[in-house]
């Protein structure tokens, strides 16, 4: 069976070969809630196997539901490798999604903005004294608004939890927090990690029948060979089943592949890493050194640090076009606008991707590009100390790095 999701690439991916997965899912949250039970969900997976895409689809089939039913309330953060150990990186992403652009826009609560205002990235180190009282304070802020989500008039509630593997532990705390809180509540965490250790610190009160552990392993041979029949399309079915062998059954690996023979290639023998460095090689030189600037910033960037990287004003019409260009192709992808964002966000379309550009940088271009972002982060307070001094480190600069991880 399969389902469709957006990607934010040019063409759909279908979900296809996990009818088994989505189904016990499905099972647990009528389950939740009917009986008015909090119920943790742990998606787990290689690099490549769907996760992800699971989690979208699930997300957006039980957002929008037109039955009988209320929808599910649903809000989302994704864990980025750019933001690991920032504390409250991934619980203020959640918050954020509850905002006005989030689910239930009319619904919004003053205790999203009051929440937000005390998970801000601290620039200046505290005492004990100081840090007990703050982290008391995110606590009390953090029930409050979880009384406020949890009501019947705004159905039952969900977390979607991506990247968990990346997450910073107070915000998995905080979560597994609410699952205790919320115990007797139809409300559900699902959260999607490398292995069942990258989510140990969620439900960690729960009873074993409201947990569901779901592995996502490689499709089997004919469900990979239906995913590559729906991504190359009109291709001789020789070359859909050598496209479906090459991919091993992960998922991520076959669309890659499938991309080649759209754009008129042979598929190759190659690791993932080889077929992404390829793709980027066929990019035009300059809008290839714009995916460079971009990796350094990490997964999630912003126009203004890419201007800053290359040198070149934030509203320089050719980057603002290439940039353009970029996110038509699946490069890039614009996020959810933030209210307080004066431009928008962008993410690499993969972790992998990104990665990709990055190892493309020369040594030079990664010593000066993570001391201009480093710069460039603390001018605009997009992050907080423990982001900024890993870019340091990387420019080779530990002593200035210090007090930014003594701050974090």
């Amino acid at each position: 069976g399969s389902a469709a999701f957006a990607t934010g690439d040019p063409g759909d991916v279908p979900v296809i070969g996990r009818v088994r997965e989505l189904a016990e899912i499905d099972g647990l949250l009528a389950e939740s809630r009917s009986e008015e039970v909090a119920s943790l969900i742990a998606v787990t997976g290689d690099a490549g196997t769907g996760k992800s895409q699971i989690l979208r689809t699930v997300a957006h089939r039980h957002a929008s539901s037109t039955g009988p039913e209320a929808p599910w309330n649903v809000l989302s953060a994704r864990a980025a490798s750019d933001s690991a150990g920032e504390p409250f990186a991934m619980l203020r992403a959640l918050v954020a999604s509850a905002g006005p652009a989030g689910p239930d826009p009319a619904g919004a609560d003053p205790a999203c903005d009051q929440l937000l205002a005390l998970l801000q990235p601290s620039r200046e180190s505290l005492d004990t004294a100081d840090a007990l009282v703050a982290a008391d304070r995110v606590l009390l802020a953090w029930l409050e608004l979880l009384e406020a989500w949890a009501t019947p008039e705004r159905g039952p509630l969900m977390f979607v939890l991506d990247d968990v593997h990346r997450a910073d532990v107070t915000s998995l705390r905080f979560v597994d927090r609410a699952l205790g809180h919320l115990a007797q509540r139809a409300f559900v965490v699902l959260a999607a990690g490398r292995t069942l250790d990258d989510l140990r610190a969620l439900a960690t009160g729960l009873e074993p029948e409201r947990r569901l552990d779901v592995h996502l392993g490689p499709l089997r041979p004919r469900a990979a060979e239906s995913l590559a029949e729906a991504l190359c399309r009109d291709a001789p079915s020789a070359l859909v089943a050598e496209v479906a062998r090459l991919s091993g059954g992960n998922p991520a690996h076959l669309v890659e592949l499938a991309r080649q023979v759209r754009d008129g290639m042979t598929p190759g023998d190659g690791s993932m890493a080889d077929l992404l460095w390829a793709r980027l090689a066929r990019l035009d030189p300059d809008d290839r050194q714009v995916l460079r600037a971009a990796s350094i910033i990490g997964r999630t960037v912003w126009p203004s640090a890419i201007a800053a990287l290359l040198g070149v004003e934030p509203q320089d019409a050719r980057l603002a076009a290439r940039l353009a260009t970029l996110v038509a192709q699946g490069y890039l992808v614009v996020t959810a606008r933030g209210a307080d964002d004066p431009e928008p966000r962008l993410e690499f379309a993969s972790e992998l991707l990104q990665l990709a550009a990055y190892d493309l940088c020369t040594e030079a271009d990664l010593e000066r590009g993570h001391e201009v972002v480093a710069r460039w982060l603390v001018a605009s307070a997009h992050a907080g100390g423990a982001v900024v001094a890993r870019h340091l480190v990387h420019a080779g600069d530990r002593r200035g790095a210090l007090p930014h991880f003594i701050a974090a």
